[in-house]
């Protein structure tokens, strides 16, 4: 079944050092897609989120 929630939320990005902004909600939507895709499990969403908030534009 696909996860219809993350394990994670905004905060634990900002806990783990990303700044308060958009990038935020646009790499948990990444993450989130991901998850559901099955391209990573609930273990790698923190590390997946914060690889994507990275990404920013």
């Amino acid at each position: 079944a696909r996860p219809a929630a993350l394990s994670i939320a905004g905060r634990d990005l900002l806990r783990a050092g990303a700044s308060p902004g958009p990038a935020i909600g646009q790499a948990l939507a990444r993450t989130l897609s991901a998850r559901q895709d099955g391209r990573i499990s609930a273990e790698e969403e923190l590390a997946f989120a914060l690889a994507a908030w990275k990404q920013k534009p």
